[in-house]
C-alpha cells in the first residue's frame, strides 16, 4: 500500500491526470504480487541473500505478471509498472535489463516509490532508515538507477524533511514536520 501511495503522490506532483494516477495506484498495489510465490525462507531471510537466493527473489516480477495475467484483465500500464519496478536507467536492473526511455513512465515512478519504501520500512533483515538518510542514498543513485532529475523531483515532492519527520530545531526543541512547502 505504501508504494501505491508514494507512486500516486509522485504522479500527482508530476502533473499526471486522474486516469494515470489510478493506473499508478493499481500498479503500486500489485507490484509485488509475485512475492507470495517466493519461498518464505527466502522472502523472510533475516540476512543478506546468497546470489542463488537473490536470483530466486528476482523471479517475483515474472511470477507476479503471470499471476495477474490469469486474473482480472488490467490495463497495459499496470503491467508495465509491475514489470519494470526493478529496472534501472543504466540497464543494470531486472528482469529484462531495459534502460533509458525503454522503461515506461509507470515503471520509472514505481521504481522510485518502491526503493523509497524499501529504505524507510522495517524489514526482517533491517531497521527502517530515516527519510533524510533514504533520500540521501537515493540522490546518490541518480543517473544510474534513474534519469537525472527524477530523484530531485521526488525529493522536492516529499520535502527534505517529509511530513511526520521528527526534528531537533536550533532552539533545542523537538518538533515534528506537519506540512511541506515544495517551493
Amino acid at each position: 500500500v505504501n508504494v501505491s501511495i508514494y507512486a500516486t503522490a509522485f504522479g500527482r506532483f508530476l502533473g499526471l491526470d486522474e486516469q494515470k494516477l489510478l493506473l499508478l495506484g493499481l500498479a503500486g498495489i500489485f507490484h509485488d504480487t509475485g512475492k507470495m510465490l517466493v519461498p518464505q525462507d527466502i522472502l523472510n531471510a533475516p540476512r543478506r541473500l546468497t546470489p542463488d537466493e537473490f536470483d530466486i527473489m528476482k523471479t517475483h516480477v515474472q511470477l507476479g505478471l503471470d499471476c495477474l495475467e490469469h486474473s482480472t484483465p488490467m490495463p497495459a500500464a499496470v503491467f508495465a509498472g509491475v514489470a519494470q519496478h526493478h529496472e534501472k536507467f543504466n540497464g543494470a536492473g531486472y528482469p529484462n535489463g531495459v534502460s533509458g526511455i525503454e522503461i515506461s513512465p509507470y515503471g520509472r515512478v514505481m521504481s522510485v516509490a518502491d526503493i523509497f519504501d524499501a529504505l524507510t520500512a522495517k524489514r526482517v533483515y533491517k531497521e527502517p532508515l530515516p527519510c533524510t538518510k533514504a533520500l540521501s542514498i537515493m540522490y546518490g543513485m541518480r543517473g544510474e538507477t534513474w534519469q537525472e532529475g527524477t530523484v530531485e523531483r521526488f525529493i522536492k515532492m516529499l520535502g527534505v524533511y517529509p511530513v511526520g519527520t521528527p526534528v531537533l530545531i536550533s532552539s533545542g526543541y523537538r518538533a515534528v514536520i506537519s506540512q511541506s512547502n515544495p517551493s
